[in-house]
């Protein structure tokens, strides 16, 4: 437990937005819980960064991460796959 994942929607930030709206993963700046979450560090964590320093440090406006909770796993990749299926909107 307690694992994080990255991700790069290609499509960009509206994907990133279509996926945390589908409200299948919540969204959390701080990934701090026992839940699976996911946060969007250009506009969170790395906010205060340029386009430059962003791509310097591998994060793109698609960059997701993912705070993997305790739930059992199949929950965790169906929930997943479905927020993934909404970002392609």
């Amino acid at each position: 437990f307690g694992h994080m994942s990255t991700l790069s929607l290609p499509c960009g930030r509206d994907a990133v937005g279509r996926l945390i709206r589908s409200g299948e993963i919540p969204f959390s700046p701080s990934l701090g819980e026992l839940e699976t979450t996911l946060s969007h560090p250009a506009s969170t964590s790395q906010r205060g960064m340029d386009d430059a320093e962003l791509a310097a440090a591998g994060i793109s406006q698609g960059t997701v991460r993912l705070s993997i909770g305790i739930e059992p796993a199949d929950e965790i990749i169906a929930r997943i796959e479905r927020a993934l299926r909404a970002s392609i909107g």
